[in-house]
């Protein structure tokens, strides 16, 4: 008991001397000027350049834009630091399977402004929007972890609160000058305290440190299942060795039951051509087409089998990021470097250059001698000074202007200046940049060729497909139809035509049409078409005047018709016996004349008696 309640003491003495203040040290934070066009600038300069996560990221392009009240690698103390001096805009209607849009933010997003997403166990990530939205309304921003170079974005599901933050134009003016201090907690972060209560870092005299856990603290690994290789926050790349494959099969590559990867191609069909069928699965060969595969079969050949053939295409798109190696030790050249980002230049400086000639031919101060100048035993010295000697009214032999106060070894101490007199020193230091290409992922196999780009690969493969050849069952053409298969309906030569013969089987009256009838001798196939009525009455004689066929009467004069009633009868032979008897009887005396002598005697009843017994007699 002793022990721990010694062991509290100290452990509450060490941290109250850890918040001892060290000194009133006055720390401006006058009103800062956050230009977001600078931000977006240099988020658009270094989205892909590798150099530190989302939140370093972040405080840089806000550093960039004068922005220094908030800088952290940790997403969680970098939104802490934000918060004191930003504005926060709600963000609803979001999900993990759309992307964010300005509608989502009121439409109140600026440019520059910093999206955060956040989830449980400090999981988080910031952007930085780019102050720009697509066609669908979509948000484009810039962001590290995966580089996000002007593009829509939408949260996973790690993250369960989306919201921005503003920096105002006008912010409250903090100055942190109360207090300074070392947390406790975080021994190397300066605190100071403004006079409003607010207490933030002076990040100017502050270090991140990247070893930190409080800087820089470590992330929390989320991934989306076990087969998953990069975590959703950082994206660190992880070794999967524990998909769940199924069995390859003749039609299907093995496949994880996780998350659907595959590994190496299906198997391809055995096919056993003498009993039609895959000797693996037992698939029947038929046919009809089986599906396309890029494996063509020894077995399958084209004596046997109808073979098609087509090219598809796949393709990724990939970017390039740049990894940095170390800076060098520091190297000095008197030529100044470029700066880049593989060169950087620490230090600059000038230099002022002089000579003389000294030998015991001067008193230290004056040329006493009569030796030409630069001649004789004289010592020859140089000397590089960060600045500059005093003219010296000293004559010289050589005519120059004479500088001091510097003393050689020999004592002397006036110099003339170099022809070059001022000259440069460079201190830098160097890094390598390599370049890395990351690979996207490849898109489905597509029958049309994908257009040419420059970060992008296109693969192609030929794929194949064929069936039995058929072999045709014919049937015999008729008169309607060509020789035909009569497995697969195709067809051979020509029709034969119909062998059509004809018969009246109605004959046309005087009146009436008549009908002739065409039949096919081959198939029995008919049709008929009309015969014309003739138009001429049929009559017995020349004497008849019903028409046998429509029974038209038509005016005649018959020899012997003594009543006129047009037909020679039994009555036409009374009535005339008893006009020749002179009975008091009517005849037509135009047609009672049957021999047609112009006479009415006993010869015309005679003439109508014989006609009418059938005689071979002609009246009139």
């Amino acid at each position: 008991m002793k022990m721990r309640k010694v062991l509290s003491v100290l452990l509450a003495t060490l941290m109250l001397l850890t918040m001892i203040p060290l000194g009133a040290i006055s720390v401006s934070a006058a009103d800062y000027t956050y230009d977001p066009d600078a931000a977006v600038a240099y988020a658009k300069a270094h989205w892909n350049d590798g150099v530190g996560l989302c939140a370093r990221f972040v405080s840089d392009c806000i550093k960039a834009g004068g922005f220094t009240k908030a800088y952290s690698g940790s997403v969680t103390t970098l939104v802490g630091q934000l918060e004191s001096y930003t504005t926060k805009i709600t963000c609803s209607g979001w999900s993990t399977t759309t992307c964010l849009t300005a509608s989502m933010f009121n439409n109140q997003l600026s440019k520059g402004d910093i999206i955060v997403w956040k989830g449980p166990n400090n999981a988080g990530h910031v952007l930085l929007y780019s102050g720009k939205t697509n066609s669908k309304g979509q948000v484009l921003v810039y962001a590290h972890n995966a580089p996000m170079n002007e593009e829509p974005c939408k949260p996973n599901s790690n993250f369960d609160t989306v919201y921005a933050l503003h920096i105002p134009s006008a912010p409250h003016s903090h100055y942190h000058d109360k207090y300074v201090y070392y947390l406790a907690a975080h021994p190397h972060h300066k605190c100071y305290q403004c006079t409003c209560g607010d207490v933030a870092a002076n990040y100017s005299t502050s270090t991140y440190v990247d070893t930190c856990e409080i800087c820089n603290p470590p992330c929390s690994h989320t991934y989306d299942n076990t087969c998953d290789a990069s975590c959703n926050q950082c994206g660190a790349v992880r070794e999967v060795n524990d998909h769940t494959w199924t069995i390859a099969t003749c039609s299907e590559a093995k496949t994880c039951t996780i998350c659907g990867a595959t590994d190496g191609e299906p198997l391809g069909h055995k096919w056993d051509i003498t009993i039609k069928q895959c000797s693996v699965c037992g698939k029947k060969i038929t046919t009809e087409y089986d599906e396309w595969s890029d494996n063509l079969p020894a077995e399958i050949t084209e004596d046997v089998f109808d073979i098609e053939t087509k090219t598809v295409y796949r393709y990724r798109d990939n970017s390039t990021h740049v990894i940095y190696g170390e800076w060098s030790s520091e190297q000095t050249t008197s030529t100044k470097p470029t700066e880049s980002d593989t060169l950087t230049i620490v230090s600059t400086t000038m230099y002022y250059n002089y000579y003389h000639y000294c030998c015991n031919y001067y008193d230290g101060s004056y040329n006493v001698d009569s030796i030409p100048y630069g001649s004789g035993n004289q010592q020859y010295h140089t000397i590089r000074l960060t600045y500059e000697l005093s003219a010296k009214n000293v004559g010289d032999k050589g005519g120059k202007q004479l500088y001091g106060s510097y003393t050689c070894g020999k004592g002397f101490n006036v110099w003339a200046r170099a022809d070059q007199y001022i000259t440069y020193e460079y201190k830098y230091k160097t890094r390598t940049a390599t370049n890395v290409v990351d690979y996207g992922t490849w898109s489905a196999w597509s029958d049309s060729r994908p257009a040419t780009a420059a970060n992008r690969d296109i693969e192609s493969k030929t794929m194949y497909r064929y069936k039995l050849k058929h072999v045709h069952a014919w049937s015999d053409a008729t008169c309607t139809s060509p020789k035909t298969c009569t497995d697969c309906g195709a067809t051979e030569g020509n029709t034969l035509g119909h062998n059509y013969i004809s018969e009246v089987t109605k004959q046309p009256t005087c009146t009436i049409a008549g009908v002739k009838t065409y039949i096919c001798s081959a198939c029995g196939d008919s049709y008929t078409e009309s015969i014309p009525a003739t138009g001429v009455h049929v009559y017995v004689d020349e004497y008849d005047a019903d028409c046998n066929e429509c029974g038209t009467i038509r005016d005649v004069s018959i020899p012997g018709d003594a009543n006129g009633d047009n037909s020679i009868t039994i009555r036409d032979v009374t009535l005339l016996q008893q006009y020749l008897a002179g009975w008091d009887v009517f005849i037509n005396e135009a047609t009672a004349d049957a021999d047609g002598d112009g006479r009415i005697i006993i010869r015309d009843l005679t003439l109508l008696q014989q006609y009418l017994a059938g005689w071979n007699v002609k009246l009139g």
